[in-house]
């Protein structure tokens, strides 16, 4: 995309990925592009709070009875997947809802505060 203040090349992030009905505006965030190819690699097609989700799986053992000392890529590329189609079944349940007049309410999280977290985590994990 082009220069950064410092000199770091900077690239545009879709919260949402276009392939899966994401789209510019709000959902674009300028970030360097060292941590935007490192987003991907960790991360793949998850959404920021996917990855936070994923995250809290592999790291804290969130939603299980043990916490898993080792994982295989296998296992990882398939909770990646898990976690999306949670999301779009948590997605197709919310229109439903609103078809029926439900009201849904959503966590929101600061998109900047999020990135800015991953950010220094991918610098740490990085060096």
């Amino acid at each position: 995309m082009g220069q950064s203040n410092n000199g770091n090349r900077s690239t545009r992030h879709h919260l949402i990925p276009r392939s899966r009905g994401g789209s510019n505006g709000k959902n674009i965030l300028v970030i360097p592009q060292r941590i935007h190819e490192a987003y991907h690699i960790l991360f793949g097609n998850l959404t920021p709070q996917e990855a936070l989700k994923f995250l809290k799986i592999v790291f804290l053992g969130e939603g299980r009875r043990k916490m898993k000392k080792s994982w295989k890529i296998e296992e990882l590329t398939q909770l990646q997947i898990q976690i999306q189609l949670e999301t779009y079944e948590y997605e197709k349940e919310k229109r439903k809802g609103e078809k029926n007049k439900k009201n849904i309410k959503l966590k929101k999280r600061p998109r900047a505060a999020f990135f800015k977290g991953i950010s220094h985590f991918l610098t740490y994990a990085m060096k």
